[in-house]
């Protein structure tokens, strides 16, 4: 749109200066109009121009907010992930216990692999917790990056905007 107007106000300009050249004109009250309508014109650039910015700020505004709500529904599809994760890893156990649990009862002469199948299953827990901590950890690093990473594209998106509309 501001293009339009700039384009059309040089033209008018063009236009101007071709009719004073004229005689007559310049002695007539048309050539005052014709000034008249210039001025108009540059009030409209500037309010065009304006307008043009509240826009891009609008715009920019809107971003953000879509941005922290991409955010948050990132981060509580994740917390999701990792809730998954943790029953599936919490019914792997218990059926491991249970299973552990039928063979006391029922074969009480195979103590011994019992110990064993105890011993295995403590030890897969104790892994399994190592590797929930460690996935913890990792998960917030990478989370951190993330968002330094987005908050520096936005920073360039809304300078790019700004000289843009500058």
């Amino acid at each position: 749109n501001v293009e339009r107007i700039e384009e059309r106000t040089k033209a008018l300009n063009k236009w101007v200066r071709g009719i004073v050249d004229l005689p007559g004109v310049l002695k007539s009250r048309a050539l005052s109009d014709l000034i008249f309508l210039g001025v108009g014109a540059e009030a409209a650039i500037r309010v065009a121009r304006d307008q043009c910015d509240a826009q891009a700020a609008t715009q920019v505004s809107q971003i953000s907010d879509l941005t922290a709500q991409l955010k948050t529904a990132d981060a509580y599809a994740r917390a999701c992930r990792e809730r998954k994760d943790r029953a599936d890893e919490r019914a792997a156990h218990l059926s491991s216990a249970l299973e552990a649990s039928c063979h006391l009862i029922y074969n009480k002469r195979n103590n011994i692999t019992m110990r064993r199948m105890w011993s295995t299953w403590a030890r897969e827990a104790c892994r399994a917790r190592e590797r929930r901590s460690t996935k913890a950890a990792a998960a917030s690093t990478l989370a951190f990056a993330e968002n330094q990473k987005t908050i520096m594209e936005l920073r360039a998106w809304v300078q790019g905007a700004q000289a843009n509309s500058a």
